[in-house]
C-alpha cells in the first residue's frame, strides 16, 4: 500500500506540474495587448498556401474566399496543393485565378505535400501564409500580416476562431481552440515569448519556412516540429489576436478521436525527439525558449490530465491518503480556475453550459484516442471536413 501511495503522489506532482504551467499562463494572457504595426506602403509577395487532402467538400469555398481579399491581386497568390482530389474539383479550381499543385505519394501527409511544393517552386514570394483546406480568412488578413512582416516580424500567427458550433462536440472543440490561444498564444506573448504555432494560421518568411520545413518529414504534427525548427533558428513567432482565421470545427466525437491521436501521437515524438536537445540548449546556450517548448510536449493533454485528476482524487478519498487526496482536489480547483481565466466571455451562456453535460462523452473518445497512437505515427490520419453539411 505504500508504494501504492508514493506512486499516487507522484502522479499528482507530476499532473500538478502541467495544472500550475496553465495556470500561470491563462493569467498572463489577460494582459496581453496586440502589438501596433504601421501601415505598410511597399506590398510584400504572398503566398497563401492551402495544402488538402482529399478535401473537395470545402476546399472551392475557401480557394474563392482567399481570393477575395482586399491586397493587390499581383501581389499575392493562391495555392492549393491538391492530393487525391477528384477530377472535378481539380477542374473547378483551374477555372479559378488559383495556382493548382497537384501531388501524390505512397503515403501522404501534409509535411510532404508542403515540401514538394518548397523544393519545385521558382515563384518569388516574401512570405507564405499557410491555411487548412477549411479555413477562411477574415478581411483584412493579408494586410495585416504585410504590415507585421514590413515591420520586422518573420513568423506570425492569426487567431483561429471557430467557423462552426452547430453541434455540442464542435462547441467544445471550438472553447478548447479558444483557450490553446489564450495559453499558448496571449499568454506567451504577453511575457515576450514565442507563441504556439498551429498547423494552419500562421505566416512566414519564405526562406526561412523552407530552410525549417527541409528538416521535417512526419506523418502528423509537423507544426510542432516547426516550432523547434524555427526556435533553432532564433526565430520568435509573434500573435496577433485580430488577424482572424475561420477553422471549421469537428461536429462528431468520432472524427475528434483521430485528430487528438494525430495531435498526441506528433506530440510524444517531438518530446521524444527534442527534449534532450532542449535541456542542453539551455545550459550551453542559455536557450529559455527551446527549453519552454519542449517542457510543453512532456505535459499530458488537458482533457487526460483532468480525467486523471478526478480519478486520482476519488481513488485517495477511497484507500483514505489525505495527502493526496488533498493535492488531488487543489490541483482539480486550480485546473478548472486556469480554464475559466482562458475562457473568453462571449462563451460564459447557455449553450456552453448545455455542450458541457457532453464532456463526458467527449473525454471517453478522447481517451479512445490512445488506442490510434501506433496508427497516427504510420499513417496520415486525415480530419474529414464537412463543409457547410450539418
Amino acid at each position: 500500500m505504500f508504494a501504492v501511495e508514493i506512486l499516487l503522489l507522484s502522479v499528482l506532482v507530476y499532473l500538478g506540474l502541467g495544472v500550475f504551467y496553465w495556470f500561470l499562463f491563462s493569467f498572463f494572457s489577460l494582459f496581453h495587448k496586440d502589438k501596433h504595426f504601421e501601415q505598410a506602403t511597399v506590398k510584400s509577395n504572398i503566398g497563401v498556401l492551402i495544402p488538402g487532402y482529399k478535401e473537395d467538400a470545402v476546399i472551392l469555398e475557401t480557394a474563392k474566399s482567399a481570393l477575395d481579399q482586399q491586397y493587390p491581386t499581383a501581389s499575392f497568390d493562391v495555392i492549393v496543393i491538391a492530393d487525391s482530389f477528384s477530377s472535378e474539383v481539380l477542374s473547378k479550381l483551374r477555372d479559378l485565378e488559383i495556382v493548382v499543385w497537384e501531388v501524390s505519394f505512397e503515403q501522404s501527409s501534409k509535411a510532404r505535400s508542403i515540401n514538394a511544393f518548397l523544393r519545385e517552386n521558382d515563384r518569388k514570394y516574401d512570405f507564405l501564409l499557410v491555411l487548412d483546406a477549411d479555413n477562411i480568412m477574415a478581411d483584412g488578413v493579408l494586410q495585416t500580416m504585410n504590415n507585421a512582416y514590413r515591420s520586422g516580424a518573420k513568423s506570425i500567427h492569426c487567431h483561429r476562431v471557430a467557423k462552426n458550433e452547430d453541434t455540442q462536440t464542435s462547441l467544445l472543440d471550438g472553447l478548447a481552440d479558444e483557450i490553446n490561444n489564450s495559453i499558448w498564444r496571449k499568454g506567451h506573448s504577453a511575457i515576450g515569448l514565442s507563441c504556439a504555432v498551429g498547423g494552419s494560421g500562421m505566416a512566414i518568411d519564405y526562406g526561412i519556412f523552407k530552410d525549417s520545413m527541409s528538416e521535417i518529414d512526419v506523418f502528423s504534427g509537423f507544426d510542432k516540429e516547426l516550432e523547434v525548427q524555427l526556435l533553432l533558428r532564433g526565430v520568435k513567432t509573434i500573435y496577433i489576436d485580430n488577424a482572424i482565421i475561420f477553422d471549421e470545427k469537428v461536429r462528431k466525437s468520432k472524427a475528434l478521436r483521430k485528430q487528438r491521436a494525430r495531435w498526441f501521437a506528433s506530440q510524444l515524438n517531438v518530446a521524444r525527439k527534442y527534449y534532450s536537445l532542449g535541456l542542453n540548449k539551455m545550459l550551453k546556450e542559455g536557450n529559455f525558449e527551446l527549453l519552454n517548448k519542449t517542457f510543453q510536449f512532456i505535459l499530458l493533454p488537458r482533457a487526460f490530465t483532468f480525467t486523471l485528476l478526478i480519478l486520482l482524487t476519488v481513488l485517495s478519498r477511497g484507500i483514505g491518503n489525505q495527502l493526496a487526496f488533498e493535492f488531488g482536489a487543489i490541483e482539480t480547483g486550480v485546473f478548472i480556475l486556469s480554464m475559466l481565466i482562458s475562457t473568453p466571455r462571449t462563451y460564459f451562456n447557455f449553450s456552453t453550459l448545455k455542450a458541457l453535460t457532453h464532456l463526458p462523452s467527449v473525454l471517453l473518445a478522447l481517451i479512445g484516442s490512445l488506442f490510434h497512437l501506433r496508427e497516427a505515427k504510420t499513417k496520415f490520419l486525415n480530419t474529414e471536413h464537412e463543409g457547410n453539411e450539418s
